[in-house]
């Protein structure tokens, strides 16, 4: 599989949240408490981001490793104190859950994307098809961000939510702009890639650039 389209992760798309009477106010606070996540994913990934940004080592936070389904649950009952976690599932935590978000991605740096992904083999053999496909994906993502309400209402609708402020809030947070992988692009691939070679959750970093198609060229 090759990357051929890259959609950068919007800041308020995705972080940790806490209930919102929680006592929980900074990354620190989160020693000794439980944390969801979804297991070597943007979930823990961002736990991890957070927990070293603020110089917490991750043996003092219990991980509990959920699927979002899972931590959602959890979360809405109180069994867990915070969940690492990305859009749809982190404005349905704060709109339907009575959440409040801890930190962002942006807070933690974090270089987490959307990626589209096509065989290797059928690039090679049908590249004006692909960029056919891209260049459609394009044309959505820029009507998305014309109209991110709407946008908002169809994704949520999609989700089988029909909350209007989770649908507002979707709408407000995620629409960035789908990009070719350029060389920029593919650096922030590298580090995420170096992250998950560093925790031991692929065997080594891959050579990301052999794996990308650059169609801004």
């Amino acid at each position: 599989m090759v990357m051929f389209g890259y959609q950068p992760m919007p800041a308020g798309g995705e972080g940790i949240v806490v209930h919102n009477d929680s006592s929980i106010r900074t990354v620190s606070d989160l020693k000794g408490k439980t944390v969801a996540a979804n297991r070597g994913g943007t979930g823990e990934y961002l736990l991890s981001r957070a927990l070293q940004t603020a110089g917490v080592d991750e043996k003092e936070v219990s991980k509990q490793y959920l699927t979002p389904t899972d931590s959602g649950s959890a979360f809405s009952s109180g069994h867990i104190d915070a969940w690492a976690t990305w859009d749809p599932y982190l404005s349905i935590a704060v709109k339907n859950y009575n959440g409040r978000i801890l930190v962002n991605g942006k807070e933690l740096g974090s270089e987490n994307a959307a990626g589209y992904f096509i065989s290797r083999q059928f690039i090679t053999d049908h590249p004006a098809v692909v960029r056919s496909v891209f260049d459609v994906l394009k044309s959505t993502n820029a009507w998305a961000r014309l109209h991110p309400q709407e946008a908002g209402r169809i994704w949520a609708k999609q989700m089988g939510n029909q909350n209007e402020e989770v649908a507002r809030q979707l709408g407000e947070t995620n629409t960035s702009e789908l990009i070719a992988v350029g060389p920029d692009q593919a650096k922030h691939i590298e580090n995420v890639a170096a992250w998950y070679a560093e925790k031991k959750i692929i065997r080594s970093k891959p050579d990301v650039e052999s794996f990308v198609i650059d169609f801004s060229k």
